[in-house]
């Protein structure tokens, strides 16, 4: 959402903006057949997420825009596609997920971050949820904000296991969980 946002002139933190932007959006359905964005992995059975390709469209339509054209009401339509691709493809990659959760006796699905604050995802995973008999969790909206939850998970699996860490280490913007737990890294 922040990347979109930005290519979109909207203020930091991108999120929130682009969902004020999309929710002024006059027809969503216009907005989809005018901005088609791909919809990375959907579909795929496994519970990979990308987003791979989706800045670059929106990019591409942000582009084509005239300057005269270039208003806030003209872009609620691109950020209402924006969101509902992402929504959609969310649901998709996480109705994966809650398979693989069930099959291992699951039955709580916790949503957290930046991403949780957004209330077009924030309601479509709770109905995926309901559907599939799992319990949802999500902290209040004002406390959605950005990747602690799942920061300090990783911390608790680490701790979980003995890994305890000198407070040397050379921090790293983008860590993949998978070194996380390798105790050389």
């Amino acid at each position: 959402f922040d990347k979109v946002a930005k290519s979109m002139g909207l203020p930091y933190p991108g999120g929130p903006e682009l969902e004020k932007l999309a929710s002024i959006c006059a027809s969503g359905e216009e907005a989809l057949k005018t901005y088609n964005l791909p919809h990375p992995l959907k579909g795929q059975d496994n519970c990979n997420f990308s987003f791979s390709g989706l800045k670059s469209a929106v990019i591409r339509h942000i582009d084509a825009i005239e300057d005269k054209d270039f208003t806030r009401e003209n872009l609620s339509g691109l950020a209402y596609a924006t969101q509902h691709v992402i929504t959609d493809v969310l649901t998709d990659r996480v109705s994966h997920g809650l398979d693989a959760l069930k099959k291992a006796g699951g039955k709580d699905l916790v949503v957290a971050g930046g991403v949780a604050a957004n209330k077009n995802i924030r309601a479509a995973l709770e109905a995926l949820a309901q559907k599939n008999d799992i319990r949802f969790t999500a902290p209040p909206l004002k406390l959605c904000t950005d990747n602690a939850a799942m920061i300090a998970w990783a911390g608790l699996e680490k701790l979980g296991q003995g890994m305890v860490d000198s407070l040397s280490f050379k921090a790293r913007p983008r860590w993949p969980l998978e070194e996380l737990m390798n105790k050389n890294a």
